[in-house]
């Protein structure tokens, strides 16, 4: 596309100038559905940037963006995922005090706990596990 040309009428208003070809190209994607959800499509693409390689949930770059500003990990994708302190422990096979607990960075737990809590939530350990 080329640069467009931008002038100011008399009365104050903006207008842009494109080619013919250009204005034609923009009114015939303006309606294609299509043209539309392929774009949204990349957009959905680029925000779900997989931090994992190892066949687990990718994350989406928002959630990573907290994670990496400081916030618990584990808290962070519980709530993503949509789970309560206490649906994450009892698909974890835990309970609800060893969640708060971790998300508060009380205490820790033992390997086979952060397996199933990394299973329940489809998330990488090394992601999860604070340190």
């Amino acid at each position: 596309m080329n640069k467009p040309v931008t002038i100011t009428t008399p009365g104050g208003e903006e207008l842009v100038l494109v080619p013919r070809t250009e204005y034609e190209a923009l009114i015939a994607r303006a309606g294609d559905d299509d043209a539309e959800d392929e774009g949204l499509s990349r957009l959905a693409e680029a925000e779900h940037a997989v931090m994992a390689t190892d066949g687990t949930r990718g994350i989406p770059a928002g959630i990573a963006m907290e994670i990496a500003g400081g916030a618990n990990a584990l808290r962070v994708i519980r709530e993503w995922v949509g789970l309560t302190q206490a649906d994450l422990a009892e698909r974890a096979e835990t309970d609800q005090g060893t969640i708060s607990n971790l998300e508060a960075g009380r205490r820790g737990t033992s390997a086979a706990v952060w397996r199933r809590i990394g299973k329940a939530l489809d998330a990488p350990l090394d992601l999860l596990m604070p340190g």
